[in-house]
């Protein structure tokens, strides 16, 4: 089903780089909601990795997120 992201925040942790890959580390906090059910606040941690490209932007080539609590927002109404 449709997901509304209502709000993210992020918080950096950590960058390491090598070469043309970089790693970035940190935490998240997030609340969303289903259609037809009430908004979720998550929070967690996340790790992206980065890969430069030949013109030199670098974009994100993997990205995984480890949920340590996921709960219904209280008094949400179903979106």
């Amino acid at each position: 089903g449709a997901v509304t992201i209502e709000s993210l925040e992020t918080q950096i942790d950590t960058i390491e780089a090598f070469g043309d890959v970089a790693y970035e580390w940190g935490t998240y906090s997030e609340r969303y909601a289903e259609k037809g059910k009430p908004p979720v606040q998550e929070e967690g941690r996340y790790l992206l990795r980065w890969g430069r490209q030949p013109d030199g932007t670098w974009l994100v080539t993997r990205f995984t997120v480890h949920t340590a609590k996921r709960e219904p927002v209280a008094g949400g109404q179903p979106r």
